[in-house]
């Protein structure tokens, strides 16, 4: 049975481990699933490996990209979102080996991949801003220091200090510790 050059490099694959070492495993499963694998890149070898996966391919023909899990294209969301992305385009397909799932920027399913994640990184975005810490109340105003000295040289209080300023009294006794401070 011959097969076509389209056929035959649908079978080449390049794996792609993250700090994990599960290239044993990903190597097994391309063999029993019928794929070739034509090179390895690393995670914790390659400063850009969605670069360095498309060269391989590039070099050998292969469309393919075998990796363990989605984790393993990045660190988070979006890294992983962002190499995704870049192998789609080049037209490589990605297979999840755990799930035994091959998609690509031209399915149905790899789309609705993309736009998930889109969605997630979005999400996971807005709930990291969220998570900012507050602070309650206003914002603390900004007093002169050279005013503040002055009016305290006079020998006035806090509270008239606070009055000809136009400021709270909590706030000329957080200018007037911080002084203090910077002089220890």
């Amino acid at each position: 049975m011959s097969h076509t050059v389209e056929e035959l490099r649908a079978t080449l694959a390049v794996i792609y481990v993250g700090g994990d070492s599960s290239e044993p495993e990903i190597r097994a499963w391309a063999e029993d699933h019928g794929y070739v694998v034509v090179g390895t890149v690393s995670s914790s070898e390659d400063h850009d490996p969605p670069g360095r996966i498309m060269e391989l391919c590039g070099w050998n023909g292969a469309r393919t990209v075998l990796v363990r899990d989605l984790s393993t294209l990045g660190s988070d969301l979006q890294s992983a979102h962002d190499a995704l992305r870049k192998l789609y385009e080049a037209g490589i397909s990605v297979v999840f080996v755990d799930r035994g799932l091959r998609v690509d920027g031209r399915t149905a399913l790899g789309k609705l991949l993309m736009e998930m994640l889109s969605m997630a990184t979005e999400l996971a975005a807005s709930h990291a801003q969220r998570q900012q810490p507050r602070r309650a109340g206003r914002p603390p105003r900004s007093i002169s220091e050279s005013d503040l000295m002055e009016l305290r040289g006079r020998g006035m209080s806090v509270r008239a200090i606070a009055k000809a300023l136009d400021v709270s009294k909590s706030t000329v006794w957080r200018k007037l510790r911080e002084l203090e401070s910077r002089k220890d």
